[in-house]
């Protein structure tokens, strides 16, 4: 039990971290009480039953909910703090009850390490990450993976704040260009623009004008219906694939400048 640090007070009897406190975490709960259940500390858990009951320790009734309540006290066993101060005397002259307890503290103290050590690997809940390369991410976890609300950056500039699932841009979120403009707002699956969004880029093709595209999406793709709009012009209607399908585009005064029908240039 190298590994553990060793309580200040009354270390020499139950010489393990964390003794002091009541851990309740519900994973690790769940885990100490499956432990619970296995024959080897089974039997250890009657024999710790009926010496307490035998020698005036009322604690709980047997079974499920004797390992329950047991579990949410054992570390005030270990620090010798019952229910009532009392009870600590009890304990610290009775040598074959912390004999009973000393495995099960050992347990707790080893599963607690080890989901620790899991969760510092494989965190869960809000965290914050540094990258080597200077990306940043600040936000929820889920098994070691972006999971609910977060925010990515890089060098203090943000790459994306928003919704995240199992690693991925999942719901609604917000891009920005490297020079803090806004790329895309609206909503993602698995890494790509999927639903409803808006986006802006300066297009080359448009003689670098800044063009906003609002509508659909599909898998990163316009599809659907949309529009685009520069500072002389604005087109509407149906894209597909990422191309105008059927779209009329104006110019700045409502005069039509291009009809394109199933994909084809029509005037």
């Amino acid at each position: 039990m190298e590994n553990y640090k060793n309580l200040k007070e009354d270390n020499d009897l139950f010489p393990y971290e964390y003794g002091s406190l009541i851990y309740n975490d519900v994973m690790m709960n769940k885990r100490i009480l499956d432990l619970f259940r296995r024959k080897e500390v089974e039997s250890n858990m009657d024999l710790i039953f009926k010496h307490m009951e035998e020698n005036g320790v009322v604690f709980s009734s047997p079974g499920e909910s004797f390992q329950r309540k047991l579990l949410a006290f054992l570390t005030r066993y270990m620090n010798y703090r019952l229910r009532h101060p009392h009870r600590a005397e009890i304990l610290k002259k009775d040598d074959k009850l912390r004999q009973l307890l000393d495995p099960l503290a050992k347990i707790i103290c080893t599963e607690k390490s080890n989901l620790e050590e899991w969760k510092k690997k494989n965190p869960n809940g809000y965290g914050e990450y540094n990258y080597p390369n200077g990306e940043k991410y600040a936000g929820e976890w889920k098994d070691g993976k972006y999971h609910g609300q977060g925010i990515l950056s890089w060098s203090g500039k943000l790459i994306y704040e928003g919704e995240w699932e199992n690693g991925k841009r999942n719901g609604h979120g917000t891009t920005m260009t490297k020079d803090d403009k806004l790329g895309y707002n609206g909503e993602w699956k698995d890494d790509k623009y999927h639903g409803q969004g808006i986006y802006i880029v300066q297009n080359d093709y448009f003689n670098n004008e800044e063009v906003k595209y609002e509508g659909e999406w599909k898998n990163g793709k316009q599809h659907g219906q949309g529009s685009q709009k520069a500072k002389d012009w604005k087109a509407v209607g149906e894209f597909k694939d990422g191309s105008r399908w059927n779209v009329i585009a104006y110019d700045e005064d409502g005069n039509i400048i291009q009809k394109i029908k199933n994909g084809e240039v029509v005037t």
